[in-house]
């Protein structure tokens, strides 16, 4: 579990999930920093990082202050050196109402990083993570949805819970009208390996209401959903929404980028 630090409040707001994350998947924990968020630019671990390791009850909690200037980079030289890495990190959406966007740093390790990365966003709310409601699994009938069933199920395994598999379509993407449900039924069916699943197909032309009002209602502990999806502009895309998802949702959202994405 890589858990990347800056010393602000809102990067620490990731410390309960991650720990829980840790718990459950009984992995070591690493909080990573880099010189360019430290007052005197010491690789020493500085008060903030070794009070925040404390407050983390995993068995394997240990600090990485990597020597670079570039936050991205820092995180992404630990995720290529640790076996099977899981990026959790804090992030807030900025921009007028509807325009949402990832923090810069969470938006790039999202786009360069090849591990799956949990996001806790600013409506998350950490004290009652998880949920105790199925993992809401979000697909749009894409093959590059796909992408996040491997993470999903490893999620549904740690925590030992079943999975609400929701099809979101635009009313006016003909092609999702007609199209057969084989890859929705072959991504229920690799969740099914996992877990008791849940198919729910919704017909809106706002998937992000969709999908919160399913993460409240439900009490999911995480929103799973790859960051591609249709393409077109008749079609509202997973890629598209994933950033006001993650702004609004109440729980963390485990996002994972297909690995032939650009």
């Amino acid at each position: 579990m890589i858990l990347p630090l800056d010393g602000s409040d809102v990067a620490q707001r990731a410390l309960p999930v991650a720990d829980a994350l840790a718990a459950a998947h009984h992995a070591a924990v690493v909080l990573v920093t880099t010189p360019a968020t430290l007052e005197d630019d010491r690789l020493v671990p500085p008060a903030w990082l070794v009070e925040a390791s404390h407050k983390l009850h995993a068995p394997d909690v240990r600090t990485d202050i990597v020597d670079t200037k570039w936050a991205v980079e820092g995180i992404r030289s630990v995720v290529e050196e640790a076996a099977d890495p899981i990026v959790c990190m804090a992030t807030h959406g900025r921009g007028r109402v509807g325009a949402a966007i990832l923090g810069s740093v969470a938006q790039d390790v999202v786009r360069t990083v090849d591990a799956p990365v949990v996001l806790v966003g600013p409506h998350t709310d950490v004290e009652r993570h998880p949920g105790d409601g199925p993992l809401l699994v979000c697909h749009d009938g894409a093959p590059a949805s796909s992408a996040v069933l491997a993470a999903a199920c490893e999620w549904m395994q740690a925590f030992g819970t079943g999975a609400l598999l929701l099809h979101v379509s635009h009313p006016l993407d003909a092609e999702a009208a007609h199209e057969p449900t084989t890859v929705i039924d072959l991504a229920a069916e690799q969740l099914a390996r996992c877990g008791a699943v849940e198919v729910q197909t919704v017909r809106d032309s706002y998937p992000v209401g969709v999908i919160l009002d399913e993460a409240r209602d439900r009490r999911v502990p995480a929103i799973a959903m790859s960051t591609l999806g249709r393409g077109g502009l008749s079609r509202m895309t997973l890629g598209s929404v994933a950033a006001s998802v993650v702004h609004a949702a109440p729980c963390p959202v485990l996002v994972v980028r297909p690995p032939d994405a650009d």
